[in-house]
């Protein structure tokens, strides 16, 4: 991630999984974006993606998903655990 921000002009590279569901919250993200981010929260606005798409951001793909597992629940936890103890 930090290499394909580094080299490329765009604010924000987010990661982007393999069947193209960006991850929002995993970006490397450049602070001169603090204005837009924190005016974007005042706004009301509580999806990064679309703070991101505004700002122009670069995609960096990512073909295992697996460690984007979103964990919300005791559930997800749990099915979480249970794909590590196959590993």
């Amino acid at each position: 991630m930090q290499a394909a921000f580094t080299s490329n002009s765009a604010p924000v590279a987010v990661a982007v999984t393999n069947d193209l569901f960006w991850e929002p919250l995993c970006a490397v993200v450049h602070n001169s974006l603090l204005k837009i981010v924190s005016q974007a929260i005042d706004d009301g606005e509580r999806r990064p993606q679309s703070v991101w798409r505004d700002a122009g951001a670069i995609e960096v793909h990512f073909e295992d998903a697996t460690p984007f597992f979103n964990i919300n629940t005791p559930r997800d936890m749990a099915h979480w655990q249970a794909g590590l103890a196959k590993a």
